[in-house]
Order: C-alpha cells, then structure tokens, then sequence
C-alpha cells in the first residue's frame, strides 16, 4: 500500500490564490475501530502541525497508555504493534479489569471527539 493510504488521508484543494497559484491541503482523521476481539487506531488528526498536534497527542496517549495499562494491570493476554499513525490490539475474553480498562479508553476518545469533531476523530 501507499504511504499516502497508510496514513488514510482523505484530499481536500483548498483554492487560495498567490503567487503559487492553487494550494493543495491534506486533511487527515484519526480512525478507532474497536471489535470484540481488537481496537485500531490508525491516522493523524491534522488539527495542527506536526509537533504541535494536541488532538493526535491525546489520542495516541490514551492508546499507548491502554497498552501499557493492559499489560501491567492485568493478566490479560494481548498483542500489540505500535507504529507511527497506527496502533493495533488483539485480545480474546479479556477479564472485568481489561473490559473496563478499554471501556475508559472509549469514553475518553469518544470525549475527544465531542469536543474537537468528526473531522478530526471518527469511531467505529
């Protein structure tokens, strides 16, 4: 796959004239997906730039702290890979801990969302 579409972004042209002509703009999103048996979390917000990101920050915080959280405070078996843009969880009959734990995740991605739009994080 393309680096374009790993990072799932979607084209917006913008037309702002200058010296340059038309501009062409990315507009990125943050996907979560969660299933019974997994949560992805895939893309960049583009609330701001790189660096500078606090919708992307948060976001990638709650799912690497998830991670983290589910290793050290269960006994629930899961794997993980963590890349840039892309964060992927596979678990099967996770304990009451482990079901709250990605029940919290949700509620504070889900807050995310409200306050900052679904032009910047979508979940499934």
């Amino acid at each position: 796959s393309s680096a374009a579409s790993d990072v799932y972004k979607r084209q917006v042209i913008s037309h702002r004239w200058g010296m340059t002509g038309i501009v062409k703009e990315w507009c990125y999103l943050i996907e979560v997906h969660i299933t019974q048996n997994s949560l992805t979390v895939k893309g960049h917000a583009g609330y701001a730039e790189r660096g500078k990101d606090i919708v992307c920050a948060a976001v990638s915080a709650l799912a690497q702290g998830l991670v983290h959280s589910l290793s050290v405070l269960t006994d629930d078996e899961i794997s993980a890979e963590v890349k840039s843009g892309h964060i992927r969880m596979e678990y099967e009959n996770l304990s009451e801990q482990g079901k709250l734990l990605i029940d919290s995740f949700f509620i504070a991605v889900s807050d995310i969302q409200d306050a900052y739009g679904e032009e910047y994080v979508q979940i499934q």
